[in-house]
């Protein structure tokens, strides 16, 4: 009769070579473009944002997989005269999400700490990775960090559209990049610039919620794994199956199957 631990060794050996069913999480393509389905199981959430004198309203869409936090930022542009204008001149339209890295609140971070910020060009047609402080923001690759940022800007039935992703746990300390675990809460600011410079104080930012210009959220989504659930189910199945083969069903665990197969019938 074949071990348990036969069975276990044999059943680690098959997975390493066979591909079990499994349909993988499929992830934003950042193409500056809303296909349809695509941020269907997003976060979505709404502001408000003002720049002293003139007010718009946008929507915020995050996605988390295990490794990357994908964003989909929707600016509303209905007509030439409107506050939003989509001209890639030197002054230009630039979206920003700020990254509080010490929970202080301040806009743009401190010299002692910046901030992480993703800046998304409308003239370059892609995101970047920059750090904030004094009011002014860097490239992280100017202070010998690394641009993990990935993303585009485009237009759609009257509206800017921005699609771009960073790591979730970066290690880019040059840059001042912000990490981030599953359950682990952190803040942004929202800012969008017309036909502005990244650090003109001519700026769009959402409305303080709460009393605080940063936003709290959450890292979630556990069922957007780059993992597929089903491998590692299976994997674990597998191996259960042979350690109680040589043995059977242990009586503690008949009333617990049995119960799950009811459930699913």
């Amino acid at each position: 009769m074949v071990s348990g631990l036969t069975w276990l060794t044999i059943a680690l050996i098959l997975t390493s070579f066979v591909a079990l069913p499994a349909e993988a999480e499929e992830f934003p393509i950042l193409d500056g473009k809303i296909d349809q389905g695509e941020w269907d199981k997003a976060e979505v959430h709404t502001f408000q944002m003002k720049n002293g004198v003139k007010t718009i309203d946008m929507t915020l869409s995050i996605i988390y997989s295990s490794t990357t936090i994908y964003f989909l930022a929707i600016i509303p542009h209905n007509d030439p005269d409107e506050t939003i204008n989509l001209d890639p001149k030197n002054k230009h339209d630039y979206f920003g999400i700020e990254f509080d890295n010490n929970g202080d609140n301040a806009i743009h971070g401190t010299v002692a700490s910046p901030d992480d910020i993703i800046m998304v060009n409308y003239f370059k047609k892609e995101a970047e990775d920059f750090y904030t402080h004094s009011f002014k923001v860097f490239r992280d690759v100017d202070n010998g960090g690394s641009d993990e940022t990935v993303g585009t800007v485009g237009t759609m039935d009257g509206t800017l559209i921005f699609e771009f992703s960073k790591p979730l746990d970066s290690e880019d300390q040059k840059g001042y990049d912000i990490s981030l675990k599953p359950g682990q809460k952190y803040q942004v600011m929202l800012a969008f610039w017309d036909d502005q410079p990244p650090h003109s104080a001519n700026v769009f930012i959402n409305n303080p919620v709460g009393g605080k210009i940063f936003v709290d959220f959450v890292v979630s989504g556990t069922a957007n794994s780059d993992t597929p659930l089903s491998w590692g189910l299976a994997v674990t199945m597998i191996a259960i199956s042979g350690l109680i083969g040589s043995k059977g069903i242990p009586e503690g665990w008949k009333n617990v199957l049995s119960t799950k197969s009811k459930k699913e019938q």
